[in-house]
């Protein structure tokens, strides 16, 4: 049985709790738990969406993410003014887009995008959006990793819907990966499936082992994606 998305991880070079709290204002999400170094945003019971988990990192954020959120709202610039008096930087672009690009306290990039109803029921975080030099094909591939339907857009954009909360937006780009992602996703196996037998089976799909200093004693196998992008696969 395929693994599903259990939700994305940022590294914070300072402050992960501090974060934590101005996204679940954002959010309008609870902190569930604060394991040692780490702090967890979920949406309600019931309410669609995945795990954010805040985790401290020693490395700086170096140039744009390759991963990041899209908010989506009825007035795109009310809801932008709101989150720039909770602290957020709007980032001026050199041409004009449909959307609004922002940043949060730790200099994370996000997007304000306006009402879509392919994005009703998706939870507070509309999409979850990837930069990839291959849309269609690293789609095809998170496919095998969380289940769902590939939507090509066009040779640009293809979205994976997982079947509930956030979409996956893989989007061109030619910006070439370099360092470690500041955002990364999880996936978890279905109850009862082997984590180990799930690793392997994505590393028969394209994955490739990934060393981002784990010990090995970690209850969760690193991969990268095809084109080099950090996922976890979790125990059950």
């Amino acid at each position: 049985m395929p693994t599903r998305l259990a939700g994305a991880v940022i590294d914070c070079e300072q402050d992960h709790a501090g974060l934590a709290r101005w996204w679940g204002g954002v959010l309008g999400w609870p902190v569930v738990s604060s394991p040692a170094g780490e702090t967890v945003l979920a949406p309600s019971a019931g309410a669609p969406g995945v795990e954010l988990v805040f985790g401290s990192a020693p490395e700086p954020k170096s140039g744009w993410n390759r991963i990041h959120f899209d908010l989506q709202a009825v007035d795109p610039p009310a809801r932008v003014a709101q989150l720039e008096a909770l602290g957020a930087r709007r980032i001026e672009l050199d041409v004009e887009r449909p959307w609004f690009v922002l940043q949060d306290p730790q200099g994370n990039e996000f997007c304000v995008l306006r009402h879509w109803d392919g994005y009703d029921g998706r939870g507070s975080i509309a999409a979850i959006t990837v930069q990839a030099r291959e849309p269609l094909p690293l789609a095809q591939f998170w496919a095998q990793a969380v289940g769902g339907a590939v939507m090509v857009g066009s040779e640009h954009v293809t979205a994976l819907d997982p079947g509930s909360g956030p979409l996956i937006q893989f989007v061109r780009s030619a910006a070439p990966k370099i360092v470690k992602n500041r955002i990364h996703l999880d996936v978890r196996p279905f109850a009862g499936d082997d984590p180990e037998a799930e690793a392997k089976r994505l590393l028969a799909r394209g994955a490739r082992p990934a060393d981002v200093g784990q010990s090995g004693a970690e209850p969760w196998v690193v991969l990268a994606d095809p084109e080099g992008n950090e996922f976890c696969v979790l125990d059950p």
